[in-house]
């Protein structure tokens, strides 16, 4: 479909096709183009110069005779019309054409000349073949008039004809009186016979300048890569990661207990800048360095622990899956709704998780108009307004006196004398509640959201932002987290493959347990022991995790009875020396519990 300067594929809905009945419904709205999978136009030796002939045999699937096209303008959209005088068509099939599209060498001298049309009319739709004389009548008084076929001769075959655009066809009369005195009409510069099939196919659509149909291939050919982009998140964000200065860091002195307070500390210095890698130091709780340079696992450690900071933290209320803007005035004087946008902005960008708490009417909000964003009262976080609110649109008038107060200082106030009425109040009151009142952090928040472009990126496209912002279910399953993790075994027949066959048999089990009962442990707990997150990341992960094996003896000359784990390389180091499963998985889910940090754990 046409959007702007570009052609774009049509997005369906899951599990729908591009069939017939989606096309009507498309129709209705704009003009489609399809792109054929093989020529439409078969390109055959012909013995008679007629020039008409060859045009038929170019515009219909096989036409063996002569055929005279007659034009009129006068009917800007009207149909082509196949006609036959006998009446016997075998089948139809014929789409559409605006005549507009048609280059014309020669004219009937007289439209109202032509003889009567009679003979079936056929619909959109409809095709037929033809294998003797026909005559197409296009009447330049209609400029998307529909082609009628006329066969003089009673035995129409069964073929095929492709509606085209009539401003597209390059028509001549077999008269070489009437070819004479052919004219052309404006901006009709191209035949459907030329060989190029870039240009037989930008002819069976309408243009109005030749310059359209010259940067037509160049639009077919950017479809793939701009409907995939604008759909592809990590593409989106691919682009807005061009823009960080590897040379220089942002420095992150951080104590996990005071998450918050040790990112906002830094996001307000002055040499602070978004656009700079971010180098991330944890502390100890003696305020000494742990040790690690950051590579990579530090930092996606950091987001991603930041990302639950906020998501358990007072800037935000409401369900696990659904939150909006806590307002209170402690936070407004902090200026943390702002910086809350700053680290989301950072976060996404610099490879990190995106929240995934966001309320998906709060996403809207965010992403178009606040104002016309609809709040349903079961989503307001106060539990008891919440209730009257639901009795009030229900139609419980006798619940508007428990809330009078709030709905008079909402401004919502109105009388109830109806059903209808109530329903828009208590509606109404849930706007003022979940995004009203909380406006001044609200607008804060979006203008944090603006670093490095996130908020502009969100609102040309909110479909792919929304995964990323709002709560998705548990992306890893059994099949998926496995081959996300696949483990690189030594050459077959060695000793140290023999090893691994087990310990691999052992890693599946534990999945599979996990998949079955994951309270003891979550693909998520070994996927952040592995590579400092929990979920994949928007930005993609590099480089893709890895599986390797412990065969080499420790300091104290003994095989490693846990596993360990490098962040930054996003390698997962499995211990060789337990010869049954029960050992293995207690000591996988005590190292990975207890495990806190970067580097080799």
């Amino acid at each position: 479909m046409a959007t702007y300067t570009k052609l774009v594929k049509p997005v369906l809905e899951a599990g729908r096709s591009l069939d017939g009945a989606v096309l009507c419904k498309l129709f209705k709205d704009k003009t489609i183009y399809l792109l054929p999978s093989i020529d439409l136009i078969d390109e055959k030796e012909t013995t008679d110069d007629d020039t008409a002939n060859e045009m038929l045999d170019a515009a219909c699937s096989s036409v063996t005779d002569h055929g005279t096209i007659v034009t009129c303008e006068e009917k800007s959209d009207a149909d082509i019309l196949l006609n036959d005088d006998d009446l016997s068509f075998a089948s139809c099939s014929i789409a559409m054409i605006p005549s507009g599209s048609v280059e014309m060498n020669q004219m009937m001298s007289n439209c109202n000349t032509r003889p009567q049309v009679s003979g079936p009319q056929l619909n959109e739709g409809s095709s037929m073949n033809l294998t003797n004389t026909v005559i197409i009548d296009i009447c330049e008084e209609q400029t998307d008039a529909f082609i009628l076929l006329n066969d003089d001769d009673p035995s129409v075959a069964s073929s095929s004809i492709a509606m085209i655009p009539a401003s597209s066809v390059v028509m001549s009369n077999n008269d070489a009186d009437q070819t004479s005195g052919s004219q052309l009409n404006e901006g009709s510069s191209r035949s459907l016979l030329d060989n190029n099939r870039e240009w037989q196919y930008a002819a069976l659509f309408e243009s109005d300048s030749e310059n359209e149909f010259q940067h037509f291939s160049n639009d077919i050919e950017d479809i793939e890569s701009t409907s995939s982009e604008e759909r592809d998140i990590t593409g989106i964000i691919d682009k807005l990661a061009e823009g960080i200065d590897e040379s220089r860091a942002s420095y992150f002195n951080i104590s996990r207990r005071h998450m918050w307070e040790s990112a906002r500390l830094t996001m307000s210095m002055k040499s602070f800048c978004p656009s700079k890698r971010i180098d991330v130091k944890f502390m100890d709780d003696l305020g000494a360095s742990e040790g690690a340079i950051d590579s990579g696992g530090p930092r996606r450690e950091f987001l991603t622990l930041l990302m639950e900071n906020l998501k358990q933290g007072a800037l935000f209320v409401g369900p696990d899956e659904a939150k909006f803007l806590n307002f209170t005035s402690r936070s407004m004087q902090n200026d943390d709704f702002f910086f809350a946008g700053v680290a989301i902005a950072l976060s996404i960008v610099h490879g990190g998780p995106g929240p995934q708490f966001i309320s998906p009417s709060l996403f809207k909000a965010l992403t178009s108009n606040p104002e016309g964003t609809v709040i349903a009262v079961e989503e307001v976080t106060d539990p008891m307004l919440c209730i009257n609110l639901q009795k009030l649109a229900s139609g419980d008038y006798d619940a508007f006196t428990n809330i009078e107060s709030i709905i008079d200082m909402a401004g919502t106030f109105a009388v109830i004398k109806d059903h209808q009425t109530a329903r828009k109040v208590a509606l109404d009151t849930a706007h003022w509640y979940c995004l009203g009142r909380n406006r001044s952090a609200f607008e804060r928040f979006k203008e944090g959201l603006k670093t490095l472009g996130v908020l502009e990126a969100m609102q040309e496209n909110p479909t792919s932002f929304s995964t990323v912002m709002c709560h998705q279910p548990q992306q890893f399953t059994y099949c998926s987290f496995s081959s996300l993790m696949e483990p690189e075994l030594n050459l077959p027949g060695s000793s140290k493959r023999n090893t691994e066959n087990l310990v691999v048999s052992f890693w599946r089990n534990l999945l599979l347990e996990i998949e079955d009962d994951p309270s003891e442990l979550q693909y998520s707990d070994i996927f952040f022991f592995t590579t400092g997150l929990k979920t994949l990341p928007p930005l993609g992960l590099r480089p893709r995790p890895s599986v390797h094996f412990l065969h080499t003896v420790e300091d104290n000359n003994m095989l490693s009875l846990l596993p360990k784990a490098n962040t930054c390389a996003n390698s997962l180091y499995l211990p060789t020396v337990h010869e049954n499963y029960y050992d293995f998985k207690k000591n996988m889910i005590y190292a990975i519990q207890n495990c806190q940090g970067f580097g080799f754990s």
